[in-house]
């Protein structure tokens, strides 16, 4: 299969959606299987995965590697700058094959404040300048910005009724004519800018990214710069105050960037301490056009990259304390930390009674050593869970199985009864999945009992069978395979041999 190019700032989603178009493919599955060649492959518009099966597609172009693929037609550059570089490196490395979620684990996006776009959203002036241009449409990256529905270029988005969960498998292509419901997006002036400088975030190049260190360094400096900090102390509440003039209260609470305002863990306060995490693309955004507002995002890319990598903000020490000879007190501690932990273990020595300050004291005055030697000495976890009797349990759920599958042979399900639907209609369903190794009969049942594709063609072919023989109706195979659901693609190489076997067919 010739996959089409992709047309400039457009989404991977799109662009198989257009394939599909291109081929005539009417079956979501079997776009699945020409393109990726597995039909589990998830319909994700910002972060897709198996882009090594597109880039393969596209290999007779030159123009198309991974990396091209992610940076410049997934929404990858929002999040990347702003994780560590292996990080970066490990996402691009799970969005090639098959990632199970994990690029939006990775990245943040799953836990952050700001969700992706579910919705389908286009700019009816963009796709007049495609249908111009190109001769046809596609989804663009720039309509999909997290908490900004907006168009950075023209400012109006229009808003579907179709959201991307309906379609778990399906690549919907821009088609005006599917869209039957469309509102306009609710979108402010503070959108605008802010949605200018996604835009630009998108088009940075393929980059090594900073690191917290270059980052906690830009944000102090930037502080001092603004007259909210006086050495290494920065003044939050002057820093919210600049933050909510430049955008307003109301603004930021509907964004949901006001919670928890006067916390300690306040992500506007997080963000000027040590970084230890990475924040979202749309918190760095509020807080450069608060800040910093003359400085492209290219230009603050350029400033953060000239401190040095190693460059920390460190804790003022003693001069006692940062000594590079180990001093008699030193040897003591460690000592009695020693004796604690290899008679009680690392985790339970911190509890006993003189544990705590010691902990205290080695992790101030020696933390290389007391770290090293914790790491030594951890001891595995063992575990035991009584609370639960698996083998009654096991018992137990065998009897619901077997009432279940007698009471399907009574009144056939429409459905293949495979071991997925069988543990569905179980209680405790989801434990059940998980701990099958400890539930060796229901293991034996479902080998036994669980239907495979070719039993279940064959069960719906003997029921017309029997139907038709009973209301005395002549059986012909295109009759049959047009009311069991069935075609020439779809049927197993079984269930034909034995169709082949009938002579009345």
């Amino acid at each position: 299969m010739k996959l089409p190019a992709p047309h400039p700032n457009e989404l991977i989603y799109s662009t198989v959606a257009r394939a599909g178009v291109y081929f005539g493919l009417v079956s979501p599955k079997q776009l699945l299987d020409e393109v990726f060649a597995d039909r589990k492959v998830i319909a994700t518009l910002d972060l897709p995965s198996h882009l090594q099966s597109i880039a393969g597609l596209l290999t007779g172009t030159g123009q198309y590697d991974l990396e091209t693929l992610v940076y410049k037609h997934t929404l990858f550059p929002l999040y990347a700058p702003f994780v560590p570089e292996l990080l970066r490196q490990r996402a691009i490395k799970r969005m090639s094959d098959r990632a199970d979620g994990a690029v939006h684990l990775m990245l943040g996006v799953a836990a952050s404040r700001i969700k992706s776009v579910r919705t389908f959203r286009f700019c009816p002036l963009c796709m007049e300048r495609q249908l111009h241009t190109y001769g046809e449409y596609y989804w663009q990256r720039g309509w999909f910005l997290p908490e900004l529905p907006v168009c950075p270029e023209h400012g109006c988005l229009i808003d579907t009724s179709i959201h991307l969960d309906e379609h778990r498998h399906q690549f919907v292509p821009l088609n005006p004519a599917y869209f039957t419901t469309k509102t306009s997006s609710k979108y402010v002036a503070n959108d605008l800018p802010l949605a200018l400088a996604a835009a630009e975030l998108l088009e940075q190049p393929v980059q090594q990214t900073p690191t917290f260190a270059q980052w906690t360094h830009f944000y102090h400096e930037i502080a001092t710069e603004c007259g909210c900090a006086r050495g290494k102390q920065v003044d939050h509440e002057k820093i919210l105050n600049l933050v909510c003039s430049r955008f307003g209260i109301r603004y930021l609470e509907n964004k949901g960037l006001l919670q928890q305002s006067q916390g300690n863990s306040f992500w506007l306060r997080s963000i000027f301490r040590k970084h230890r995490k990475s924040f979202s693309f749309f918190e760095h955004l509020i807080v450069w056009q608060a800040l910093v507002p003359a400085l492209s995002v290219s230009e603050i890319f350029i400033k953060v990259r000239r401190y040095a990598p190693e460059t920390v903000l460190k804790e003022s020490q003693s001069g006692v304390d940062n000594a590079i000879s180990i001093s008699d007190e030193c040897r003591m501690y460690r000592q009695r930390w020693e004796e604690l932990v290899l008679l009680h273990g690392v985790k339970p020595a911190r509890h006993q009674e003189t544990g705590g300050s010691l902990y205290a004291w080695l992790y101030r005055h020696d933390r290389d050593w007391l770290l090293a030697f914790n790491e030594q000495q951890k001891r595995p976890l063992k575990t035991v869970n009584n609370r639960v009797d698996w083998h009654l349990r096991d018992r137990q759920l065998v009897r619901c199985l077997i009432k279940i599958h007698f009471l399907s042979e009574n009144h056939p399900v429409h459905q293949r009864m495979s071991a997925t639907w069988l543990l569905n209609q179980l209680p405790h369903k989801n434990s059940v999945a998980k701990k099958l190794h400890k539930l060796p009969l229901t293991q034996l049942f479902l080998v036994r009992y669980a239907e495979s594709v070719t039993e279940y063609q064959l069960r719906r072919i003997a029921q017309f069978i029997v139907e038709s023989r009973e209301k005395h109706i002549e059986i012909k195979r295109w009759s049959l395979f047009r009311k069991v659901g069935l075609s020439d693609q779809r049927i197993t190489p079984d269930t034909m041999r034995i169709l082949d076997s009938l002579t009345y067919l």
